[in-house]
């Protein structure tokens, strides 16, 4: 029987890996350098940044999980986190511009930074994903926080601001991916 299950690292994991790399010398074969470089080339500074950022959190998240850390503890320890929210506050404006969504900055900055912490982290903290809770000898119930689907919800009540909050998070999304995508192709030429 043959496992079929592909363990390589994903352009994520090894971007994370290269950030903290210590040994940045070019080669023959691919190194940590050349997941850095093709970053640099990614045709979005804001998408380089998103992508950067989420590979941080990931890698703090799971390093201190476990450790009943607050969020708090774990954005302190982003570096990319301030320059990310430079950029977030500037690009929202302009979206928030495009959609004719006519709220004062202040508020616009506000949800901005409300979407960045759900492309952060989108999984519901109540049940850590699994859209259910209890078992291990209880029954198991479908989580209320996020009705069954993982996801963490926006609270906002108006709808306006939901929606809001919504597109910036697919437009993040869509960055962070487009950057991951460059990096691949770019892997891929060398």
């Amino acid at each position: 029987m043959y496992v079929t299950h592909d363990e390589r690292p994903t352009i994520g994991e090894r971007y994370t890996t290269a950030c903290v790399s210590a040994d940045l010398r070019l080669r023959e074969v691919r190194s940590d350098v050349d997941y850095l470089i093709a970053a640099g080339l990614s045709s979005s500074q804001f998408g380089a940044t998103l992508f950067r950022l989420r590979s941080e959190f990931d890698a703090v998240k799971a390093q201190i999980k476990g450790q009943g850390a607050s969020r708090v503890l774990i954005l302190s320890q982003l570096g990319t986190l301030h320059a990310a929210k430079q950029q977030l506050g500037a690009y929202s404006i302009k979206i928030a511009t495009r959609r004719a969504f006519m709220e004062p900055d202040e508020k616009v900055l506000i949800l901005a930074g409300r979407a960045l912490d759900l492309f952060l982290d989108p999984t519901c903290d109540k049940c850590d994903g699994r859209g259910k809770n209890g078992g291990y000898g209880s029954p198991e119930v479908i989580c209320r926080s996020c009705g069954g689907s993982g996801k963490r919800h926006i609270s906002q009540k108006v709808e306006s601001d939901k929606a809001f909050i919504q597109h910036m998070v697919s437009c993040m999304e869509m960055l962070a991916s487009n950057t991951e995508s460059e990096i691949g192709k770019l892997l891929r030429i060398v």
